[in-house]
């Protein structure tokens, strides 16, 4: 498979699946808010599709959706003075005429709508316009006793519709790409701050501006080599609109990882080990190299049986917390170290070794739950038919407890699953060095 080739089916494979449900929902959403408002039940008019969905930067598997629903100049009156909340109250009231029996509730800033798959945040917004014409938005803030606060979407939307023009369609789908990395890496990265880095790579540089598919691989490399080098700051000037948007964790170490994984794959070329090489990059959407006959026949004769599980085939991927796990390393009943320190340290890990990976610190607000995935590698795991990889609930305890048993690049991965939803991740690595 060429290089082109192979991106082609990474964004194909990243195309959003359930485009007619969302448009379905948006429309139901807006048609009740518009009744209750504008005594009309208009699917479309009023309201505006904004984030990354409404940016077409999506990838499959998004789960937070956003909408604002232009309010009647009218009603300004109404909801100016302190009257924020009764704005996002009645807004979630009218809302819940239509799904009565779904969980409509109002946050401080917008009105959240929860549905199986995904959620919508939904946010009542008075248009206005600058001394320019350009038009913003005040949206209302519950926040102590209230407050409006202003947002341009239409700006961010149009930047990124002129720029995809201007760089050869490459925009959207780097910020794309990047969502792929970001949900197989854990990185905690906002889909706003996400399309502004795209842009402001692409700002830098003319080099993809008449480049495609086969180019890819080198678009990649560099586009993660911008990432790492990026000085450590709290927030970006968005694209088209201007205004700060926030770093929520610092993304620099993961992305000069995603660099040097880049420069091994492209060493690669189009040989048929590329495609996992890239899959270590872009996770399981990356596409995986066709199997002939004679190797699926080699895989019915071997001797250990492959039992590993993903979870992007469980649930949908959409990182927004930050999750972070660790282990203790026991022998004889004594806590020696952490796994993250020994592997700082370069402290070999041996066998017969307790080994207590715990959740050190989780950013998710409950409700959720944690399940984990534990993966043998090497010759001796595959000897020994132990390679394991399925996916396990957590027992309560926020822990999984295992030992060191043979030599090999091991690896443990925790998930916090909120609605049916991967929203956090970790992983760790457990090389273990000699010993079988």
């Amino acid at each position: 498979m060429t290089t082109s080739e192979m991106f082609s089916d990474l964004l194909n494979n990243l195309k959003v699946d359930n485009a007619e449900q969302i448009s379905l929902r948006y429309g139901e959403i807006t048609a009740s808010i518009n009744k209750k408002f504008r005594n009309t039940e208009s699917k479309t008019a009023n309201s505006l599709q904004v984030g990354s969905y409404g940016r077409w930067t999506a990838i499959k598997g998004i789960s937070d959706l956003d909408m604002l629903y232009i309010m009647p100049v009218s009603e300004w009156d109404t909801y100016n003075e302190g009257k924020q909340f009764d704005l996002l109250n009645d807004t979630k009231n009218a809302i819940k005429v239509r799904y009565p029996n779904t969980d409509v509730r109002v946050d401080r800033l917008v009105v959240t709508v929860t549905y199986s798959n995904f959620h919508i945040e939904v946010q009542p917004v008075f248009e206005e316009e600058d001394e320019n014409g350009d038009s913003y938005f005040k949206y209302p803030d519950t926040y102590n006793g209230g407050s409006w606060k202003i947002t341009k979407p239409r700006q961010e939307i149009a930047a990124m519709k002129d720029f995809v023009d201007q760089k050869n369609k490459n925009l959207r789908r780097l910020c794309k790409m990047a969502r792929a990395w970001k949900n197989k890496h854990g990185v905690v990265m906002g889909g706003l701050l996400i399309d502004t880095l795209a842009y402001k790579f692409l700002e830098s540089t003319s080099d993809y501006d008449d480049k495609s598919y086969m180019y890819y691989d080198l678009l990649s490399r560099d586009f993660f080599k911008y990432l790492m080098e990026q000085p450590e700051q709290e927030h970006y000037k968005a694209l088209g609109s201007r205004q700060n948007v926030k770093v929520k964790k610092k993304f620099q170490k993961k992305a000069r990882k995603a660099y040097e994984l880049c420069l091994e794959a492209i060493d690669a070329g189009e040989s048929e080990s590329a495609h996992s090489k890239w899959k270590k990059v872009y996770g399981r959407p990356f596409p995986a190299i066709a199997q002939n006959i004679t190797e699926d026949a080699n895989k019915a004769n071997s001797t250990w049986k492959n039992t590993e599980e993903f979870i992007e085939d469980r649930y949908p991927i959409d990182i927004k917390y930050y999750l972070e796990i660790d282990c203790d390393v026991h022998q004889d009943g004594f806590r020696e170290s952490t796994l993250r320190t020994m592997l700082r340290k370069m402290m070999p890990l041996l066998p017969k070794k307790k080994l207590t990976f715990n959740v050190i610190k989780n950013e998710v607000p409950t409700p959720w739950h944690l399940e984990w995935k534990v993966l043998n590698r090497g010759e001796i795991a595959q000897k020994k038919n132990q390679i394991r990889g399925q996916i396990m609930p957590d027992k309560g305890s926020n822990q999984q407890i295992e030992h060191t048993s043979f030599r090999g690049k091991h690896i443990v991965e925790c998930y916090v699953i909120k609605n049916g939803i991967v929203v956090a991740k970790d992983r760790i690595d457990v090389p273990i060095a000699s010993g079988e």
